[in-house]
């Protein structure tokens, strides 16, 4: 299994663990509040290209319609597409 290549007792065993226990992990440290500020100045200017999430109501992909309940999905989903890559910057952090 990947997580059998990790050293015991690193940090990165325990990342592993927690994500094959939960599905998630914690890392404390993770960014500098530099780096955290500067992630939220970035996503601030994508706010517009959020697309409010939509379920399929239909017995098959033939007949059916894309609808809005926010009730069963409030989420909204960023599309990334090479479109979107080429119009804006998308870099790492320094």
């Amino acid at each position: 299994s990947p997580t059998s290549k990790v050293p015991k007792g690193t940090e990165a065993d325990l990342i592993a663990a927690s994500l094959k226990a939960r599905g998630y992990a914690v890392c404390e440290s993770f960014c500098t509040v530099k780096q955290v500020m500067q992630i939220r100045e970035k996503v601030r200017h994508f706010d517009d290209m959020y697309e409010r999430s939509e379920i399929w109501v239909g017995k098959n992909s033939d007949v059916g319609a894309q609808l809005q309940v926010p009730d069963v999905r409030g989420d909204s989903v960023f599309w990334m597409s090479s479109e979107m890559i080429r119009q804006h910057k998308f870099v790492a952090l320094e």
